[in-house]
């Protein structure tokens, strides 16, 4: 999709291209035999938190949640499978992608961003 064809923001509202951008992080092999799921998961959700108002959770059905960043809209998408990991995206340049990858080395999570949509 074209950048002229997106929505842009409320009036009044700045619009961030880049957050309309989503970027798919996963392990080389894939989620489905990914053996470090509980570790990812605990160090994922260290320092997400509604308190203090710099996180705010949505959970959209047992299979999704989604973490936004309250400083710049950014956010964190975790999809499940069961009780496994089986999607894992960040949105934008801000802090969600600050947080990801503060420890996507780690866990051996690499970027993929999608192709542009071509029409």
């Amino acid at each position: 999709m074209s950048e002229a064809k997106r929505a842009g923001p409320p009036p009044g509202e700045p619009y961030d291209s880049e957050a309309a951008t989503w970027t798919d992080w996963a392990p080389a092999g894939g989620w489905a035999g990914y053996a470090d799921q509980a570790a990812l998961w605990s160090a994922l959700c260290e320092d997400l938190s509604e308190a203090g108002g710099q996180w705010h959770c949505m959970n959209f059905s047992q299979h999704l949640t989604v973490w936004e960043c309250c400083a710049d809209g950014s956010a964190i998408l975790i999809g499940y499978c069961g009780d496994r990991l089986a999607e894992l995206q960040t949105s934008g340049s801000g802090g969600a992608l600050r947080h990801l990858l503060a420890i996507a080395a780690s866990f051996g999570l690499t970027p993929r961003t999608p192709t542009a949509d071509t029409g």
